[in-house]
């Protein structure tokens, strides 16, 4: 990190012209994040119109990595259902953290793919063209279970239904 800056190089030609040329450029030397990232969901099942909170962290290094969001391969933006926040959090020794947030609403087109009731959530992190990681998440669908049904109806047979001993299991 400390030798990025702005490098010349001078090319001399010989005897007799001696012509020279300069040319510079601006040099960022790197530092690889120190692990892959780290994607955390509040939960992981879902009802649709229910609210994604989604954070990706990647962390140590030089400069800053990219972060972006993708659910079922399409990426996240700011949209009326969606918002991405990003930002940097200085660390040790001159390295720098990413956090990415993400806030979305479940909807039937995140679970109705190939994944079959699931959304898959992925945080990719990028550095320059040099660093490529990524983080996938399930996400399922909450749906609702229909209830067994119990036995026949008692209805207009004048019986008294039959109740059998159950075990709470919580129970101590």
């Amino acid at each position: 990190m400390e030798l990025t800056g702005l490098y010349k190089c001078e090319v001399s030609a010989d005897a007799p012209l001696f012509h020279t040329i300069i040319k510079s450029a601006y040099v960022v030397v790197t530092v690889e994040p120190g692990s892959v990232p780290e994607i955390n969901v509040e939960k992981t099942k879902y009802t649709l119109g229910e609210r994604i909170r989604a954070n990706c962290t990647s962390r140590y290094a030089y400069p800053a990595a990219n972060l972006s969001f993708f659910i079922n391969d399409v990426e996240a933006r700011n949209t009326d259902t969606s918002r991405v926040s990003l930002y940097v959090e200085a660390e040790r020794r001159g390295l720098e953290s990413s956090v990415g947030e993400l806030d979305a609403v479940a909807v039937p087109s995140m679970f109705s793919g190939p994944e079959g009731g699931r959304a898959r959530l992925t945080c990719l992190a990028t550095q320059y063209h040099l660093y490529r990681a990524t983080a996938d998440l399930y996400l399922l669908e909450d749906t609702p279970q229909l209830a067994h049904v119990l036995g026949p109806s008692l209805r207009n047979t004048g019986e008294h239904p039959v109740v059998y001993p159950t075990t709470n299991l919580g129970a101590e």
